[in-house]
C-alpha cells in the first residue's frame, strides 16, 4: 500500500473510551526499489473483532513479551531499546504468517530435485528437534521452498514411483522427453533407482 492509498483508507471507527494502549513495537516495511515521492509501505488490517482498533490497518508489530528482554540485539542504545527491537522483529515474523519467532526457519532457494523433500523429513527427525531445542528454539519450521525445487521433487518422486519420462514429459508441459532425459540423469546414477527399475522391468510391473 503506497502513501495516497492510505490517505484514501477510511478512517474507522474510534477507538473505545477506557482502553488503555500498552507500549508495543512495530516494523516498517518499505517496497524495495519503490518511488522515493510515493514510497510503498507494508500494512496489515487487524481483526474487526479485537477489542482495541479492532478493523484499522497498521504496521507489523505489537505488544512486548517478558522473552523479548532475554533476546541479544547488537547496537541497541539500552536494554529497553533492545527489548523493543527483539519484539518488533516477533511480531513482525509472528504477523506475516511464514516464519515462527521461536523455531528456527528454513527457506529453499534452489534446483537440487531431492533438497526439498530431505529438508521436510530432517525438519521432523528428532535428534535433529532436540538440538534446535538445546539452542532455545521450540522447533523447526521449513518457511519456503523453491517453487522449482517442488517440481523437480515431484518430477523425481513420479520417476521413481514408475511413471514413464514421455507420461511425464506431457504432465510437466513439456514439448517432448529430452528435457526430463536431461535434468533427472542424476537417478541413472542411484543404484536403488536403477535396482528398482530393473526388478519392474523384469517382472513386468509398472
Amino acid at each position: 500500500m503506497n502513501h495516497k492509498e492510505a490517505q484514501r483508507t477510511d478512517s474507522h471507527k474510534d477507538a473505545q473510551p477506557g482502553i488503555k494502549p500498552r507500549d508495543a513495537a512495530a516494523v516498517i516495511l518499505v517496497r524495495q526499489d519503490t518511488d522515493p515521492s510515493n514510497p510503498e509501505v507494508f500494512w496489515v488490517k487487524r481483526s474487526d473483532a479485537l477489542a482495541f482498533l479492532g478493523g484499522y490497518h497498521a504496521f507489523p508489530g505489537g505488544q512486548i513479551d517478558a522473552c523479548d528482554a532475554a533476546v541479544d540485539v547488537r547496537n541497541a542504545a539500552d536494554a529497553q531499546t533492545a527489548a523493543m527491537i527483539s519484539g518488533a522483529a516477533r511480531e513482525l515474523f509472528e504477523e506475516l504468517g511464514v516464519l515462527a519467532a521461536d523455531k528456527v526457519n528454513i527457506i529453499v532457494h534452489g534446483h537440487e530435485p531431492t533438497l526439498s523433500e530431505m529438508l521436510a523429513v530432517a525438519s521432523q527427525d528428532e535428534e535433529l528437534l532436540e538440538y534446535a531445542r538445546t539452542k532455545g528454539a521450540k522447533g523447526i519450521n521449513v518457511a519456503g521452498i523453491c517453487c522449482t525445487a517442488i517440481r523437480h521433487s515431484y518430477a523425481t518422486n513420479a520417476l521413481r514411483a514408475g511413471t514413464d519420462p514421455v507420461t511425464l514429459s506431457v504432465l510437466m508441459g513439456h514439448a517432448d522427453a529430452s528435457m526430463v532425459a536431461e535434468v533427472y540423469q542424476h537417478l541413472a546414477k542411484d543404484p536403488q533407482y536403477l535396482r528398482e527399475a530393473a526388478e519392474k522391468a523384469v517382472r513386468g510391473k509398472k
